[in-house]
């Protein structure tokens, strides 16, 4: 896995030398970083994980993914860094939904449930898999076989059960109420399609 995804990156480069300038990476659009930025902080804070060193950046990102939470980058010792990388060429309704599952995955992380050795995939501090297991799945989620297996994996469990139930609570928050109330026409049309 690390192999996987510890990649040169140059924004990520970018963002950990201006790391007191900018926490998270967002669009060109004025709009959709107010929606993004909004629902970042909303999720953090839901999942209790605000003073964390945790990023989000909306980026293109390889074609093959649609987006990852790089884990490689984050050491044992301080699991509060992990990077999550979400495709910007998305809508912004699935742009919100995979920050809603990635951040889960932070939240799990940070909080010590979900990590990796060499040799396991770990839950809750025990061994759940090996990690040449679940890369083997990984590799081949295309088989129904393998995705029900992966989709079973309670990390995910409870990520793919947030993806749908944090957007729907942020978007009955003040917050969302307040960006509809003050947005122009185009970005409530956006806003309309969440």
């Amino acid at each position: 896995m690390k192999k996987l995804l510890d990649v040169y990156d140059s924004l990520l480069i970018e963002m950990l030398i201006n790391e007191s300038k900018v926490k998270h990476k967002l669009t060109n659009s004025k709009q959709l970083n107010k929606l993004y930025s909004d629902f970042i902080q909303f999720v953090f804070e839901k999942y209790k994980i605000e003073n964390s060193n945790a990023r989000v950046m909306i980026t293109r990102i390889n074609k093959n993914f649609r987006v990852y939470v790089d884990i490689a980058k984050v050491s044992e010792k301080d699991k509060s860094s992990p990077i999550i990388k979400v495709n910007k060429d998305l809508g912004a309704n699935a742009i919100m939904k995979i920050i809603a599952h990635e951040t889960t995955h932070a939240k799990q992380i940070i909080h010590g449930d979900l990590w990796y050795t060499d040799t396991s995939m770990q839950w809750k501090g025990k061994d759940y898999i090996s990690l040449e297991q679940y890369q083997t799945i990984v590799k081949n989620l295309k088989t129904p076989k393998n995705l029900e297996i992966y989709n079973n994996f309670p990390w995910e469990v409870e990520a793919m059960s947030n993806e749908v139930n944090i957007v729907n609570q942020y978007k009955e928050s003040d917050n969302f109420k307040i960006l509809m109330s003050t947005s122009d026409d185009v970005t409530k049309t956006i806003l309309n399609l969440i």
